[in-house]
């Protein structure tokens, strides 16, 4: 998406970056074609934050070729602390970001997290929770660093405790019926569950929930949320429902959730369950249990 009118007479300056950008694109020299292509532009304006630009030429060049990316991302942050974007056109940017996995070159904590530390300032005492939601949902920051932002919007004393709350029930999906949002990126799903424990909540309740959510869309780390409840806070959890959870556990269709949960029934009751890892389809657990059996015997 464009915010200003894109000129080809801004390229000249940017010459020396636009050659060797099109040459690793198998072209000789630059075309203006590739500027049809987002992730060229996005390539583009990722080589531009370093490369010495007079402000107003900055602003046209960002202003012209913003996309989605992580590149896109970081002209935006520009243009936004600089007083270039009003609050309509930031609202339009964030809505277009594309939700998703990381992408190849996403925005690093390092990175991303200034970014979101200036926006959570910027909003105070504002309704943001929708673009916020878009923010943390985009495919152009890591894994890491959208987890890490999620802590940081939790802890920002520009979030009203009530919102905190909501944004935590968003990340681990928890909120059923709060059809205003976008469904949180799958990234964010088990640190929701961390966090919802951070803002006080029972982590008891919190079991039964991630547990409800195995036959979901994220059975994988709704198992791991579970496991790392049940570890992180064993003396606040009922040993029955300890018990019952591993037991569900260790009988998924998921290995790496069996295996995990193979080595907590051993350490919570008994080396029995040793032996009854020897019997598992999964060679992984088998291995486990045939090294603990010569360990113990």
């Amino acid at each position: 998406m464009n915010f200003f009118r894109p000129m080809t007479d801004l390229l000249q300056p940017i010459k020396p970056v636009l050659d060797p950008l099109a040459r690793s694109w198998g072209l000789p020299h630059f075309q203006t074609g590739l500027l049809d292509n987002l992730d060229f532009c996005d390539q583009m304006l990722q080589a531009l934050q370093d490369y010495p630009l007079p402000d107003p030429l900055r602003c046209n060049l960002y202003g012209s070729y913003i996309g989605p990316g992580p590149g896109g991302l970081m002209a935006f942050f520009w243009l936004v602390q600089r007083g270039h974007l009003d609050p309509a056109l930031v609202r339009d940017y964030l809505g277009c970001l594309q939700a998703g996995p990381a992408a190849p070159g996403a925005l690093t904590e390092s990175a991303f997290l200034p970014l979101l530390r200036w926006l959570l300032v910027h909003w105070r005492g504002n309704t943001a929770e929708q673009p916020l939601c878009q923010l943390l949902n985009s495919n152009a920051i890591s894994a890491r660093a959208r987890c890490a932002g999620l802590r940081l919007a939790l802890s920002s004393e520009g979030v009203s405790p009530e919102w905190r709350t909501r944004l935590a029930h968003w990340a681990c999906r928890s909120n059923h019926n709060d059809p205003e949002l976008p469904q949180a990126n799958a990234e964010l799903h088990k640190a929701g569950f961390q966090e919802c424990v951070r803002l006080g909540e029972s982590p008891t309740q919190l079991v039964q929930e991630a547990l409800r959510q195995l036959q979901g869309q994220l059975p994988a780390s709704a198992g791991q949320a579970t496991l790392d409840l049940l570890e992180n806070y064993a003396r606040e959890i009922p040993p029955g429902l300890t018990h019952s959870a591993l037991l569900v556990l260790k009988d998924t269709s998921l290995s790496a959730l069996r295996r995990r949960a193979f080595q907590m029934l051993e350490r919570t009751h008994g080396p029995e369950w040793i032996h009854l890892g020897l019997r598992d389809s999964d060679a992984a657990v088998r291995s486990w249990a045939l090294q603990r059996r010569n360990l113990t015997a």
